[in-house]
């Protein structure tokens, strides 16, 4: 995975992270992985419904987002309330990801951005209890494809928005809308690869990511690795695919599933094999695994 201009998004400023979303909830995964500030992230209002649910996601910095085309104008007020939340958490320097497009597709495209994002910086910048220094950053998550382990990813932040940035008055505020929205996408476009298609290229990534070098005994490890891990991985891979068919879920819940189960699965393991064998044994494959497991994704192509 590459990640350019992380300098864009420093954690003294609150931050508006306006990105695209083509990998569903893996998407803020990414992003969490790199920036030095813990993030909270938009997503879908639906998952939402259930009180004990709703108080899970909240706990693990999720924030309801409401389509108005789904709701019209009561889902509208309802998006004032989490937009009012967030302007208060950027008078802490919070820093809050959009997914402006406002709706995941699994493509190598942009898709026309929604009004949201563009609402919730009008609101931060010139209603009330302003907060100028907020400023918002186009991001761009391209990745090699969307079917599972094994992929190159790059992450790009590009040139910041500022409250100045926009030549409209603020007065206007559908004129100063639009012009927003025409100088988002423009930027966000510059964060990622895209295809006539929206198939993903794998060659045009690969030439915006750093290569490594020749290493054969890596790369044998990485070929272990895969082998070793394929059956399980099968196992996991065909069950998810036919519950999330025709849907962009796929990645989302491939990697949760593996992330709270794996461990589980290799410490019972171990447990086992040291039981039968050693306790020696036992930390050696609760050891070995993961990394070998590393291994065959880093070093896939020696």
């Amino acid at each position: 995975m590459r990640v350019t201009n992380l300098r864009n998004t420093p954690s003294d400023r609150p931050l508006l992270l306006a990105s695209n979303h083509s990998g569903s909830f893996f998407d803020a995964v990414v992003l969490g992985i790199y920036l030095s500030q813990p993030i909270h992230t938009f997503t879908r209002a639906d998952v939402f419904r259930k009180p004990a649910v709703a108080r899970w996601l909240r706990r693990i910095n999720l924030i309801p987002a409401y389509r108005g085309t789904e709701g019209g104008r009561e889902h509208l007020k309802k998006n004032d309330e989490s937009f009012r939340q967030v302007r208060q958490m950027f008078r802490e320097n919070a820093c809050i990801v959009i997914f402006s497009e406002g709706v995941a597709a699994n493509e190598w495209n942009l898709r026309p951005l929604a009004k949201g994002t563009g609402r919730l910086a009008w609101q931060t910048w010139f209603g009330e209890n302003p907060q100028p220094a907020m400023e918002v950053v186009p991001t761009g998550l391209t990745y090699e494809h969307y079917r599972g382990a094994n992929k190159d990813a790059w992450v790009h932040f590009g040139e910041p928005i500022r409250i100045d940035t926009i030549r409209e008055d603020p007065a206007q505020q559908e004129k100063w809308l639009r012009a927003f929205n025409l100088l988002l996408t423009e930027r966000m476009k510059g964060t990622i690869l895209e295809t006539e298609t929206g198939v993903p290229d794998p060659d045009a990534l690969k030439r915006h990511l750093p290569q490594r070098g020749s290493q054969p005994l890596l790369s044998l490890a990485g070929a272990f690795g895969r082998a070793l891990h394929r059956p399980l991985y099968r196992l996991y891979y065909k069950r998810i695919l036919a519950k999330t068919e025709n849907t962009v879920f796929f990645d989302s819940v491939l990697f949760g599933a593996l992330m709270y189960t794996y461990p589980l699965i290799i410490g019972i393991l171990a447990i086992i094999l040291g039981s039968l064998t050693s306790f020696y044994w036992g930390i050696i494959f609760f050891i070995a695994m993961p990394a070998l497991a590393w291994l065959g994704n880093q070093f896939r192509r020696g």
